[in-house]
């Protein structure tokens, strides 16, 4: 006699499903050096970052987020991790998935629009001093995102009239493997990147962190504010943190900006 068919209720489901996502994160978290429980917002990007590149479905990403929201609040993490950048990567996602809407393109942030972009930067703040350099630095460089990721110390050097020369690394499909830009001084220290890059370096060594070195320029930081154990920034971070800096500049359009900005105009 075969056995009655018994289905499952929603919450079932539910919870069957949010244990192979979580399952499926926890695994990523270990291949990739991260920790799943509590996870920063830094790596729940990255992880829909990953995921996207894995061509799953945007649905199936926005159950993956649920389910890792799900088991924090489960464990007392009511709130965390913070989802802004993770589905700001999932809105990029949709757009260029979807075949109704029209790729849009990226504001340029001009000299007035940098302006308001540091001045809603928290100059007090670890993250908005590393915002406030990552702004005015990848402007001064017309910088992409790798290119910006990928800046250690060593590549930017002081030069005797107050300048910067900086070494970016291009990418391999591109004749040479990396260039030389110079970066003058601005006199408006809001946007000099010179004035800012000693602010965040200052930051830096107060937090003992050995700025003479081959580390990364660019550091990740938690939302407390603390400098992230993982050294290196992600693409998918810094795109986030633009789109962050235009909205909290209350600019229109915020959502389409992006290190695209940074070079539209070039």
């Amino acid at each position: 006699m075969p056995k009655p068919h018994i289905r499952r209720t929603p919450s079932e489901n539910t919870e069957r499903v949010y244990r192979s996502q979580w399952a499926t994160f926890t695994n990523w978290c270990t291949d990739h050096d991260r920790t799943s429980l509590p996870t920063t917002a830094t790596t729940l990007a990255d992880y829909v970052a990953h995921l996207r590149d894995q061509g799953r479905a945007p649905a199936t990403i926005q159950q993956a987020v649920a389910a890792i929201r799900a088991q924090h609040r489960g464990a007392g993490f009511t709130g965390a991790p913070d989802t802004e950048a993770a589905l700001l990567v999932l809105r990029d996602y949709n757009l260029a998935t979807s075949t109704h809407r029209p790729q849009m393109e990226a504001p340029p942030i001009t000299v007035d629009v940098l302006h308001r972009m540091t001045a809603a930067c928290d100059k007090t703040a670890l993250a908005g001093k590393r915002d406030r350099l990552l702004l005015t630095l990848g402007l001064a460089l017309a910088g992409r995102r790798r290119e910006l990721a990928d800046l250690t110390f060593s590549d930017v050097r002081r030069d005797p009239d107050g300048g910067l020369t900086v070494l970016i690394r291009l990418p391999k499909y591109r004749f040479a493997a990396s260039e030389l830009v110079r970066v003058p001084r601005s006199e408006d220290a809001d946007t000099s990147p010179v004035d800012l890059l000693n602010d965040w370096l200052t930051a830096l060594a107060e937090r003992d962190v050995d700025t003479a070195g081959e580390g990364p320029l660019l550091r990740s930081v938690t939302q407390h504010d603390r400098l992230y154990s993982h050294d290196n920034i992600s693409t998918t971070a810094i795109n986030a943190i633009v789109r962050r800096c235009a909205k909290a500049a209350a600019l229109p359009d915020w959502h389409l900006y992006s290190t695209r900005s940074m070079h539209a105009g070039f």
